[in-house]
């Protein structure tokens, strides 16, 4: 996975870390004209290099239950993931003009404890649970979940 540059992970020494899935559109041949449009020429549709998956919508992350290092050690390894595959949407929104709201899922498990998360950009906020909001001054991710 690559990750947004403007986030400097190589510059602080952070380590990439990438999610057990990612599930996005499949490349189809009705696409092919519109990505090679003039104005989406140099834009970034996907996180991986050479890859047929375009604009990610759904992460899954797991972790042992017996033993597991917990759900914040999951959204830790999903954090630039996230925000990378929200980045490639808010993009698009910007570029192309149509009023697009990037979304991703992220399904994250350890043991038979499931978490849902509805990830939207949203003023500099990151909600990781409800009632529970944190703020990253560089980060505009804004994830809801819920225990399932």
């Amino acid at each position: 996975m690559e990750y947004d540059p403007s986030d400097g992970l190589k510059e602080h020494g952070l380590q990439k870390r990438r999610p057990d899935r990612v599930f996005g559109l499949s490349r189809a041949k009705s696409m092919d004209g519109y990505l090679k449009a003039e104005a989406f020429k140099d834009l970034r549709h996907s996180p991986f290099p050479n890859s047929e998956m375009l604009y990610p919508f759904l992460i899954l992350e797991a972790k042992s239950g017996v033993g597991g290092t917990g759900f914040e050690a999951i959204e830790t390894q999903t954090a630039f993931p996230i925000r990378t595959c929200l980045k490639l949407q808010q993009d698009l929104r910007q570029r192309s003009g149509v009023p697009l709201d990037p979304l991703l899922w992220f399904l994250s498990f350890q043991g038979d404890e499931w978490r849902v998360a509805a990830c939207v950009i949203n003023n500099n906020r990151y909600v990781s649970s409800p009632g529970e909001l944190k703020h990253f001054p560089r980060n505009s991710n804004d994830c809801t979940s819920a225990n399932i």
